[in-house]
């Protein structure tokens, strides 16, 4: 009975190794769970701020187009004007030496 209880004992002692790693163990997955889920939600935040970012970005391009599109159409208006105002410049002239 001692050789029995010995092992026995031995055995009892290994489970309790066992279960104590056991609970560590759990007490680690625990932890790395939390931090998966904070990772989670920070990834969260910022995929909704580059969203963000990139509509701003979208938006601005937007502008920009604009405001080329409005710099053209003056260019041509500002060429446009130029011409007439040469025209009448030649032609003054040509009255001013006629007289």
């Amino acid at each position: 009975m001692d050789r029995t209880s010995n092992i026995l004992s031995r055995a009892l002692a290994k489970l309790k190794l066992a279960q104590s790693q056991l609970i560590e163990e759990s007490q680690v997955l625990d932890e790395l769970k939390e931090h998966e889920e904070a990772a989670e939600c920070e990834l969260g935040i910022l995929r909704s701020e580059i969203s963000a970012k990139d509509a701003k970005i979208a938006s601005l391009n937007e502008q920009l187009e604009k405001r080329e599109e409005e710099a053209r159409n003056l260019s041509r208006e500002l060429i446009g004007k130029t011409g007439e105002f040469k025209a009448a410049l030649e032609r003054e002239n040509r009255l001013q030496t006629k007289l």
